[in-house]
């Protein structure tokens, strides 16, 4: 053998023991930058595996498992556009004996695309993953949960149902069953549905929140507030425990059971970092202080609204009138008395309005006003004088006089007063002006109101 071949064969051996070392200390290195990356997850720094997945990937292009996860972590931690990416170029690929099923990257995809907001380009995946196994389990309950979001329950309850027959235990096609057959009014099947994700997933703070909803519709307040109390307890932030806060406080209010109804609605307020929330828990209270007549806690309601919306017409007027009241005792009191209360103060106004010696009748009427027949005597004369007291937020018409004036007629009265707490229209001026009738508008009741004792 020359010494030429036997240089060139030393060479050739030199070479390839370079080479495979180089093989063998990239393998090593990627083999550390995958378990770098498996640590990092586990302890939940994803922008760190992330970063040893990219330098996996670029390292080694055709590791598309590596690929995979490194998309998979991207829309996990909030870089769907980047996560998509990286989904195309899987695609692109040939995934046979890849080690990544197609299914999922496709499915990837659609939650990339979801994740970006783009709600048909992420149905297009969803169907092209259909299109490849439409008996997939995953696909189908990603057809059920996209159907739900969209309100088309009908197809949400499908998709969960074809889940369901191969898998009767999937806590994912259960919880869209038991929504979907919610949504539309099938409340016994939500139930069965949704009892079931609560017993196979315990912390699944959605279905328990559901389930006191449902309870509630159904009149079972004991279990509504049971379910909502369990979802409070694993509800995942301070917004999720306000949403239930809100629906609990919903539900107490129907069932009569108000104090508790506006500790819910309080809970809201504070915890929501949603205007709407803040807005809507607000709405419940001031609706339920001023169905009490409770003007300071209304006052106090519509101040904590106005400032997150101070542009609301409606409630600044509403401010401004309980403003009134709250400055205001007599006119308070007209306002806000039990309608027993209401009658003797309305008797006492009637003596400040004319010269009377009895009150003859009361009688409430259907729409809460109050009627006050009233007589005086002399030696000469003997008159009657017929009231009407309204409290009402709107002008009052022709009609409720036209009422008034049949009334008086009938017990014989002298003249009629129509007593309210707002203004009268113009044909109802017309009509009083022609009759012995007396409008008594706001301005005039709250100097009249000055000169009632109490």
């Amino acid at each position: 053998m020359s010494m030429l071949t036997i240089t060139f064969l030393a060479v050739f051996v030199g070479g390839l023991a370079i080479i495979v070392t180089t093989v063998i200390f990239k393998s090593i290195r990627t083999a550390r930058k995958k378990r770098d990356a498996s640590d990092h997850i586990d302890r939940g720094k994803n922008m760190d595996a992330i970063r040893h997945l990219v330098e996996v990937v670029q390292a080694n292009p055709d590791d598309l498992v590596s690929l995979f996860d490194l998309a998979t972590l991207q829309i996990q931690t909030g870089l769907p556009f980047e996560g998509l990416q990286n989904v195309k170029k899987l695609l692109e690929r040939n995934l046979a004996g890849s080690g990544v099923i197609h299914v999922e990257a496709i499915l990837l995809g659609a939650k990339a695309e979801f994740a970006l907001g783009n709600r048909k380009e992420g149905y297009k995946y969803l169907m092209m993953a259909k299109g490849i196994d439409s008996t997939s389990l995953e696909v189908n309950v990603s057809l059920a949960a996209y159907n739900y979001d969209e309100g088309n329950y009908p197809d949400a309850y499908g998709y969960a149902s074809r889940v369901l027959k191969l898998e009767p235990d999937n806590v994912s096609a259960n919880f869209y069953s038991g929504m979907s057959a919610f949504q539309q009014g099938n409340f016994d099947t939500a139930v069965g549905a949704l009892e079931k994700v609560a017993a196979l997933q315990p912390t699944n703070h959605q279905a328990l929140y559901s389930l006191g909803r449902i309870y509630g519709k159904l009149g079972n307040n004991a279990k509504a507030s049971g379910a909502f109390g369990a979802a409070l307890r694993h509800a995942p932030n301070d917004e999720s425990r306000a949403q239930i806060y809100l629906q609990w406080g919903i539900n107490l209010n129907k069932s009569m059971n108000h104090d508790k109804a506006v500790e819910c609605f309080q809970h809201a307020v504070r915890l929501a970092s949603s205007t709407e929330v803040k807005k809507d828990a607000l709405r419940e209270i001031i609706s339920i202080q001023e169905a009490a007549r409770k003007v300071d806690k209304v006052l106090e309601a519509l101040k904590a609204y106005l400032v997150l919306d101070p542009l609301d017409e409606i409630f600044k007027a509403k401010a401004r009138y309980y403003g009134e009241l709250h400055t205001n005792d007599k006119l308070k009191k007209y306002e806000m008395a039990t309608l027993p209360d209401f009658v003797n103060y309305c008797c006492d106004i009637a003596k400040q309005i004319v010269r009377i010696d009895t009150i003859v009748a009361t009688e409430i009427n259907k729409d809460g006003s109050v009627d006050v027949l009233a007589n005086r005597s002399t030696k000469t004369q003997n008159s009657n004088f017929q009231f009407r007291f309204v409290r009402t937020k709107g002008e009052i018409g022709e009609f409720p006089l036209r009422d008034l004036y049949a009334k008086m007629r009938g017990n014989s009265g002298e003249k009629a007063f129509m007593v309210a707490n707002t203004s009268f229209n113009e044909s109802a001026v017309k009509f009083a002006q022609t009759r012995v009738v007396t409008l008594v508008n706001r301005e005039t009741l709250l100097k009249i109101l000055d000169k009632v004792s109490g």
